[in-house]
């Protein structure tokens, strides 16, 4: 059993998809597999990942139709042995220490989950030669920056409405058996749903204060789900629907000024779209039930 199964959606990545292969390739930590999801591409992404796959035995490679991100992450998690699960995107850089830092923490604290913090960096100047040291990343952005310390479900929640904490899934190790059956939807906000649900039986996770992962900024970023360039009335009642869910898990925890603030984000996100909605989604309308049921329920 490998320590870690690393996967990696693909959809049409033939620009950047060496680039961040290279980038897993060289981890420290060398006792993984590398899980290859070619999620219906059209450009020459199968014959990298067959290259790459030639190369390295530690490499599967799967071919699937389009189904989007979720789907490509679904379908490499059916297949994974690790002990513990990681993601990449296929555009992305990681920095050669973070499975390493990460795989230690869990097994230090026997951690169900952990989590580092994330970079974003303009696409150009992801570039040989690549960073191996954080002092060595250069970015005009803010970085996402976490302590060494254990965050409940409802520390979090309060971090994520600040904007000091992401809903991500690229800088987050997570221990196979913990993982289970929660799967991605395929819908909107993907990767918050699937961190709500992991809150859900986990409480919370460990972070570390090191920075693994740089998340490259360009215009084909997320490309893998082809999603419209605005968020839709759909999109928008999928991210308040994530926001009632975790509400629920921390709600005992939270601080009546974090309440406040999360039923106002919610009610406004639901009355503002909800006009707009496709009503022959039947998801759209037992999400609007569940909405605007959890709204009556819980005053602003």
């Amino acid at each position: 059993m490998p320590a870690v199964s690393i996967i990696v959606p693909i959809y049409n990545g033939e620009r950047f998809l060496a680039r961040s292969l290279e980038s897993v390739l060289a981890q420290t930590l060398e006792d993984f597999e590398l899980i290859l999801v070619n999620d219906g591409s059209a450009d020459s992404s199968a014959e990298i990942c067959a290259e790459y796959a030639g190369l390295d035995s530690r490499i599967k490679v799967i071919h699937k139709e389009n189904g989007g991100i979720g789907s490509a992450r679904n379908a490499g998690l059916e297949v994974s042995a690790g002990e513990y699960i990681g993601f990449c995107d296929q555009d992305d850089y990681l920095m050669p220490f973070m499975f390493e830092k990460l795989y230690e923490r869990a097994r230090e604290k026997n951690a169900a989950a952990v989590k580092c913090g994330m970079v974003p960096i303009d696409d150009a100047s992801l570039k040989p030669p690549y960073p191996k040291t954080e002092d060595e990343i250069n970015t005009k952005y803010i970085w996402q920056n976490y302590n060494d310390e254990f965050i409940s479900a409802a520390r979090y929640f309060e971090l994520f409405l600040q904007d000091l904490a992401d809903a991500m899934v690229w800088n987050i190790l997570i221990e196979a058996k913990t993982c289970g059956k929660i799967r991605f939807w395929t819908r909107y906000c993907e990767d918050f749903r699937f961190q709500t649900d992991l809150m859900a039986q986990t409480g919370g996770y460990e972070t570390l204060s090191v920075h693994g992962y740089l998340y490259a900024l360009h215009h084909t970023s997320h490309m893998h789900r082809q999603r419209p360039r605005e968020q839709s009335a759909s999109d928008w009642l999928d991210y308040a629907y994530c926001l009632t869910l975790l509400y629920e898990q921390a709600k005992d925890e939270l601080s009546q000024e974090a309440k406040k603030k999360a039923l106002t984000k919610c009610a406004s996100l639901f009355y503002r779209h909800i006009a707009a909605l496709d009503k022959s989604d039947v998801e759209n309308l037992r999400q609007s039930l569940h909405i605007s049921g959890f709204l009556q329920k819980h005053t602003v």
